[in-house]
């Protein structure tokens, strides 16, 4: 009697570890959706670099925009200094 009570508990942990298994197992899994996620992170980083080099450029636009507008307004000053 104490033998069957050992492998009846024998059998029920075997059940319950075996049940418990699956879950486990399913994780283990690559993911199916994973390469489209890969492709979707690898989009919006190729479209960021497009928003920093868009940003780059209108830094640079700004900067040539002060330049000639400094030097036009130093222009300025300049022949109204020379007319009076």
């Amino acid at each position: 009697m104490v033998r069957s009570i050992a492998k009846l508990r024998a059998a029920v942990l075997a059940c319950v570890f075996l049940t418990a298994a699956p879950p486990v197992l399913a994780a283990q899994r690559p993911d199916p959706l994973g390469q489209l996620v890969a492709e979707a992170l690898r989009t919006n980083l190729g479209l960021e670099g497009e928003r920093l080099a868009e940003r780059r450029v209108a830094a640079e636009v700004r900067e040539a925009r002060r330049l000639v507008c400094s030097r036009a307004t130093r222009a300025s000053a300049a022949s109204r200094t020379s007319a009076t």
